[in-house]
């Protein structure tokens, strides 16, 4: 897919100096797409899955799944959008981010608070060794700073998907202005012409 890159713009858009945003933008639809795969093809209808004392049953594994399809859905729209030079399209994907980035924060905090009973940690030697709640702990710790990074990425894509947005909005404004500077100069001329046949 060839869009018009808005890197001629007067003023440059680079990230750290050296990564266009359009360029994060991408690697950030990429990094999606494989994730909402992921979602889509592990959910199952049949099957519950447990993981360390919880349990995933049908229903969540299938809202997990829709919920990966309509990102698949929305990261068409923003392609579409970004090729296009549209806004619109755009906005459905940073609205399925921030939506998103509100959900994983829910769960994360809610693995973090019910880890009180320590679902994550089995007794065994090492657990008597150093201390069961010790050990609780730092697993809730663990979640609560990988939750952090997760909707930290998510809030640094929502943030990606801005300044992409300005761009179009910038590059439209541009085009509009300078189709505006010449119709103002075709009528001129032809008022010119008009004046000189009259005189």
């Amino acid at each position: 897919m060839t869009a018009p890159l808005l890197s001629n713009m007067a003023k440059p858009y680079l990230f750290l100096g050296y990564f266009s945003f359009e360029t994060i933008m991408l690697a950030v639809l990429g990094i999606h797409t494989v994730i909402c795969i992921s979602l889509v093809a592990l959910a199952s209808s049949v099957v519950d899955v447990e993981m360390y004392g919880f349990t995933l049953n049908t229903t969540l594994q299938l809202v997990a799944g829709t919920w990966g399809l309509l990102g698949i859905v929305s990261i068409v729209s923003a392609l579409v959008g970004w090729s296009q030079q549209r806004e619109t399209p755009m906005a459905v994907y940073f609205w399925y981010l921030l939506i998103s980035a509100v959900v994983l924060a829910v769960i994360f905090v809610y693995l973090a608070t019910n880890n009180s009973k320590c679902y994550f940690i089995h007794e065994d030697l090492q657990t008597q060794r150093i201390g069961y709640s010790f050990l609780c702990s730092i697993v809730a710790s663990a979640i609560f700073f990988v939750g952090l990074a997760a909707v930290a990425a998510v809030l640094f894509a929502v943030y990606t998907i801005v300044q992409v947005q300005g761009m179009i909005r910038e590059s439209v404004r541009e085009q509009l202005s300078e189709r505006s500077r010449l119709l103002l100069r075709e009528k001129q001329i032809e008022a010119a012409r008009a004046a000189q046949r009259f005189a």
